[in-house]
């Protein structure tokens, strides 16, 4: 694991690795090396796109009732359709 700086709860490590931060109900997220590991359901807020160029940084995900959004380069997005099966 990192070394820590800051006083417990607020610490944060001095390098990339996060380690595992442990939640309640046996969730964990496990942070290392660059990639992220969930356990548990994950929530997260997302705002999508309003069109092909609206703002947006390559890599990022967005969705809605209707369609996965993914922006593959600056101000550049692309959508697949999603529906119930």
């Amino acid at each position: 694991m990192a070394s820590l700086i800051g006083t417990a709860p607020n610490q944060v490590p001095t390098n990339g690795d996060l380690g595992t931060m442990a939640f309640q109900d046996n969730k964990s997220v496990v942070i290392e090396g660059g990639q992220a590991t969930f356990t548990g359901d994950v929530q997260l807020a997302t705002k999508t796109p309003s069109s092909a160029s609206d703002t947006g940084t390559a890599g990022t995900i967005a969705w809605d009732a209707d369609y996965i959004y993914i922006c593959t380069a600056t101000d550049t997005w692309k959508r697949v359709a999603i529906s119930t099966w």
